[in-house]
């Protein structure tokens, strides 16, 4: 079993974002080609990403017992808050905010696989300035809302990845397909 490696915090690969159907291994040399390559030979990527849904109320608690405003803001959280099970890191929660047409507090997360079925409860090391408390997460499938209309996948809302180079997270996005 493969424990989540800190040298790869801000690390993921096309396999593990859901977009490996994009890679073709044999279109001959590229950067990257052969470590794409081993992990392949390996047995796929060890963490994917998944969709977490924080149960707010608790983190909101946290917040009030420990005499601090509550963070939970509809700004997109850029920051890589710790995902933890049994006291062990199994991944991060790569961007988090608040949504308002779920009324839930949401968020993408690299996870080890063994943690990353939907429906799996583990938890975020919440931040409460200089501390931190550990808050329930469920594990919940892409895309976060389909769309009422959708007659095919293709026509659904969608999570898509805006990778910032310049920041340590991954910053959600949500964009509707037009056809």
């Amino acid at each position: 079993m493969a424990h989540y490696d800190e040298l790869d915090e801000g690390l993921s690969s096309p396999f593990e974002l859901g977009l490996g159907r994009l890679v073709d291994l044999e279109k001959g040399d590229f950067i990257g080609r052969e470590a794409l390559a081993e992990e392949v030979r390996s047995g796929g990527p060890t963490r994917r990403l998944a969709g977490i849904e924080i149960d707010w109320r608790q983190a909101l608690e946290a917040a009030a017992s420990s005499g601090r405003p509550p963070d939970v803001s509809p700004r997109v959280r850029k920051d890589a808050l710790p995902l933890v099970r049994g006291g062990r890191k199994v991944g991060r929660a790569t961007s988090i905010t608040w949504s308002p047409t779920l009324s839930k507090l949401i968020g993408f997360a690299v996870v080890e696989q063994e943690y990353a079925a939907e429906g799996r409860r583990i938890a975020v090391e919440w931040p409460l300035g200089g501390r931190s408390e550990e808050v329930e997460v469920k594990v919940v499938g892409l895309p976060f809302l389909k769309h009422r209309r959708a007659a095919d996948p293709a026509d659904e809302l969608i999570g898509c990845l805006d990778i910032d180079p310049g920041s340590s997270g991954i910053d959600a996005v949500v964009y509707e397909l037009d056809k």
